[in-house]
């Protein structure tokens, strides 16, 4: 009761988890055909932030998620890992909640989750694209019948 009275009196931020609002920004998402790449990003991401307040997510808090994502990857067989891009992505998520969480979600006294979303920062990306080439006459005929 104290708490409440706190947080109405003073007008406080209630502290939001991560669970919760990872969970707001799937229910906001549902519509989206990428949903379930978004759910299995975010529950990677609950394992190790999960119980965490908002305003304790910063690169800190994130590095034994990237750790663990940089060692084994998606599953116990991967030998590499994963790459870098792919755990950007789960980051691009984190950065988007946090916004949002600092911008446009409003609790009931009409604050936002927390105040400022912290500067997350994003691991380099080796651009190991190749280069272009004209389709060979063969694969012009495969390409073609697609």
């Amino acid at each position: 009761m104290a708490e409440i009275d706190r947080i109405k009196d003073f007008k406080q931020r209630p502290e939001y988890t991560w669970r919760q609002a990872a969970t707001k920004y799937l229910l906001e998402c549902e519509d989206m055909p990428s949903i379930d790449l978004i759910a299995l990003q975010l529950e990677y991401l609950d394992k190790f932030i999960g119980d965490l307040p908002l305003t304790q997510i910063h690169d800190g808090t994130l590095e034994p998620f990237i750790q663990h994502r940089k060692k084994i990857g998606f599953n116990k067989q991967a030998k590499n890992g994963i790459k870098n891009r792919t755990i950007n992505i789960a980051l691009n998520y984190v950065i988007t909640i946090l916004n949002r969480a600092a911008r446009l979600w409003r609790d009931e006294n009409g604050l936002t989750w927390i105040e400022t979303a912290p500067k997350i920062t994003k691991l380099e990306e080796k651009k190991q694209r190749r280069p272009p080439y004209p389709l060979s006459w063969l694969e012009q005929n495969i390409f073609f019948k697609e």
